[in-house]
């Protein structure tokens, strides 16, 4: 199996459906990129420009992430789009974020031959 393959078996396990989008929480994608929980929120937080709107980004409310953890927390959870994840590769310093925008850059520039 393929290095893409791979990561997609690993990510598709995480995905919800809220507010009719497909989302990863916060918590799942720091462990999936190697990242502190703390760090990561702190990363996102220095880089709120790059995660205006709701399709790229957004706080879950509490019944939301009751429906899926069945408890409290004292912080609720980001959730973030195919968009905000793609985002996060390039704030993240983890060697799999860095390898994953790798393989987003390299895709998006030979779909549409930039350079």
């Amino acid at each position: 199996m393929g290095e893409k393959e791979e990561i997609y078996k690993r990510v598709v396990k995480k995905v919800y459906i809220i507010r009719e989008q497909e989302v990863m929480l916060d918590v799942d994608l720091a462990g999936f990129f190697g990242v502190e929980i703390g760090e990561f929120r702190r990363t996102v937080t220095r880089n709120k420009r790059c995660f205006d709107g709701e399709d790229i980004l957004f706080r879950l409310t509490e019944s939301e992430y009751q429906s899926i953890y069945r408890k409290k927390t004292k912080y609720l959870p980001f959730a973030f789009t195919e968009l905000g994840m793609t985002l996060l590769t390039s704030v993240l310093k983890s060697p799999l974020a860095i390898k994953l925008n790798k393989m987003i850059i390299r895709e998006v520039v030979s779909k549409i031959g930039i350079f």
